[in-house]
């Protein structure tokens, strides 16, 4: 079972040829990984906080709870990767690693990104043109 399982997440994760036998697309889906990793050493954890203050209006001297939590700002494809153990570390250990199956989630999750735009908290960004041309389009030499 462990042995059929691990053939089913090699086949569903790796790379299809028509990106990994161009280099010209590997070279763009390389840069947004960049890109990605960016995102993840700029983002931030959330905390969950708060504290007691005395409820002025009332008059009568209750105190009131004042939510100061904040929103983690890590993109969602983080746990989309790691299945919901994502951590910054796992992430930025497997694109220095390059290579093996969370590289290669890491490099789909990219060329979603390309071929579909996507939004985050720094706005959102169109699909990559040059991409889609680069694969569609291949110049042969």
């Amino acid at each position: 079972m462990g042995l059929a399982r691990k053939l089913i997440e090699k086949i569903q994760t790796s790379i299809p040829s028509r990106y990994s036998s161009n280099p010209d697309a590997m070279d763009m889906i390389r840069d947004e990984i960049k890109n990605m990793e960016w995102e993840i050493t700029q983002s931030e954890k959330g905390a969950r906080s708060g504290h007691s203050a005395l409820n002025k209006e009332d008059g009568k001297g209750y105190l009131t709870y004042i939510n100061t939590s904040t929103k983690s700002t890590f993109p969602s494809y983080l746990q989309d990767i790691f299945g919901g153990s994502g951590t910054a570390k796992k992430f930025l250990d497997a694109v220095k690693k390059g290579q093996g199956v969370i590289w290669d989630r890491i490099a789909l999750e990219a060329i979603d990104r390309l071929e579909n735009g996507y939004k985050n908290h720094h706005g959102y960004d169109y699909p990559n043109r040059d991409f889609i041309d680069v694969v569609k389009n291949p110049i042969p030499f």
